[in-house]
C-alpha cells in the first residue's frame, strides 16, 4: 500500500520497526524530556493508547488547519464521529484535532 499512498500523494513511507512498541515513538517525540526528540518521521502508526500521552507532553502537531485548508478533499463530516471525536483533545476550551484514528474496529 506504500506504493499506492506515493501514487496518490507524492510522498514516501519508510517503515521502522522496534522492539517496543511504546517506547520507540514516544523516544522519537521526545516524550519524557524538555528536548522534541530527533523527530526522524513525519507520521506514525502506533496504539490510540499511545496518544494521550503524547498529546499531554503536547508532542502531536495540531491537525486543525491542515482539515480546513483541505476541507473539500477530506469530507471532515462525513468521517465516522468515533474518529472524528477520539482524535480530538479539548485543551483552554480550543478542540484540537492531534490524530486520524485508523483502527479495523471503525472501518
Amino acid at each position: 500500500r506504500a506504493e499506492e499512498f506515493k501514487a496518490c500523494t507524492g510522498g514516501t513511507i519508510q517503515f521502522h520497526l522496534t522492539d517496543d512498541q511504546y517506547s520507540g515513538p514516544m523516544e522519537d517525540l521526545g516524550v519524557g524530556t524538555d528536548n522534541p526528540g530527533p523527530n526522524f518521521y513525519d507520521g506514525y502508526m502506533m496504539s490510540y493508547s499511545h496518544f494521550p500521552e503524547a498529546s499531554f507532553h503536547n508532542k502531536l502537531e495540531r491537525l486543525n488547519t491542515r482539515i480546513e485548508k483541505d476541507l473539500a478533499q477530506l469530507a471532515w463530516n462525513d468521517m465516522f464521529y468515533m474518529v472524528r471525536q477520539l482524535g480530538t483533545y479539548n485543551r483552554n476550551n480550543t478542540n484540537d484535532v492531534e490524530m486520524l484514528l485508523y483502527d479495523a474496529d471503525f472501518l
